[in-house]
């Protein structure tokens, strides 16, 4: 699924997600675990999305935090929804 500039921007509003919330859980290495699912690399991960291979590495370490934005396109690209990317076990 596919979105347009501002229904991302409604999203994002929507999402309202902060750092704290998503920090001191497994949440971000949900990323490393669905896209070494997926068969990707980082590398591969990052040019689907267009973002650094670095920036990939920091949500996967927690360093950082991806965009509302990048959500949408990490549940596009690895066939999941923003849910699974966030959720704690």
């Amino acid at each position: 699924m596919m979105f347009s500039v501002s229904e991302t921007g409604k999203i994002e509003k929507l999402l309202s997600i902060s750092i704290t919330d998503l920090k001191g859980g497994d949440s971000m290495n949900r990323i490393k675990k669905i896209r070494e699912k997926r068969g990707l690399t980082q590398k591969q991960l990052s040019e689907m999305i267009m973002v650094n291979q670095s920036t990939v590495a920091m949500w996967e370490t927690e360093k950082s935090v991806p965009r509302a934005s990048n959500l949408l396109k990490l549940s596009n690209t690895l066939n999941c929804s923003v849910d699974e990317l966030l959720r704690r076990n």
